[in-house]
């Protein structure tokens, strides 16, 4: 199976899993926490569709 190979101190899997759960969060229409699992993520790793996500909750 091809992967990706990422340094072991790579943040890109914990920070998306962070956004994956605020996603999850976000529909289950937590927006606390589907903020706070996002800022979690960008504070791992800016990216624009976490960014997007959390303007997005946050202007609800």
């Amino acid at each position: 199976m091809m992967g990706i190979n990422l340094p072991a101190e790579s943040p890109a899997p914990m920070s998306s899993l962070l956004y994956n759960l605020g996603q999850i969060e976000e529909r289950e229409g937590v927006k606390a926490r589907s903020i706070e699992l996002y800022k979690r993520s960008l504070a791992l790793r800016e990216h624009p569709e976490v960014r997007a996500a959390l303007q997005r909750v946050e202007q609800r």
